[in-house]
């Protein structure tokens, strides 16, 4: 009577499975003998190498060490895209996860060899911490940048106006020597 009732149990269990299932596992699953349908450990099985994680472990981490910071894509983006695929490579190590996201991520930058030698020297101990670091040099950079270019436009402003001041010869001397 026991046998019974848990085969019961059993089918019971996996006739809400079937029904639950939708798209590619429905599909996979209806595909399969029906000698693999009604063994519930066989069936789990197989379904566990075809949609499980466990052998994406390489891709994950192929992703994570190839993954570059697309145009207008923000280092938190980057770091966040980083740290999930090593997390899915190694879901049960996450100091591990923390050392590899690091290394990837100022990998994956894509900015120049001497701003990620910048972020490096700050000895980031978590990818918080690097990507912080990324947003904070990134500012900088982009402030000087534009210092520079305020700069060179309000001395080319100044020129402009001291030229129009001066008469048509002087214009012309001063034209011609800085052709």
């Amino acid at each position: 009577m026991v046998g019974i009732s848990v085969r019961l149990k059993l089918f019971g269990y996996m006739l809400v499975f079937f029904t639950t299932l939708r798209g590619q596992e429905e599909t996979y699953v209806h595909g399969l003998s029906s000698d693999i349908q009604m063994r519930w450990e066989s069936l789990i099985d197989k379904m566990k190498l075809r949609f499980g994680h466990s052998n994406m472990e390489e891709i994950y981490l192929a992703e994570a060490k190839l993954r570059r910071r697309k145009p207008g894509e923000s280092f938190r983006d980057l770091g966040q895209s980083v740290e999930d695929l090593y997390r899915r490579s190694y879901p049960s190590q996450p100091e591990l996860v923390q050392e590899n996201s690091i290394r990837s991520f100022l990998d994956a930058c894509g900015e120049s060899e001497e701003f990620r030698m910048f972020i490096r020297r700050t000895k980031p101990k978590t990818l918080q911490e690097a990507v912080s670091s990324d947003i904070q040099e990134e500012c900088l950079r982009m402030n000087e940048r534009n210092v520079i270019r305020l700069t060179g436009e309000i001395m080319y402003i100044q020129w402009k106006k001291i030229v129009m001041f001066m008469n048509r010869v002087q214009r012309r001397t001063i034209i011609q020597k800085v052709l």
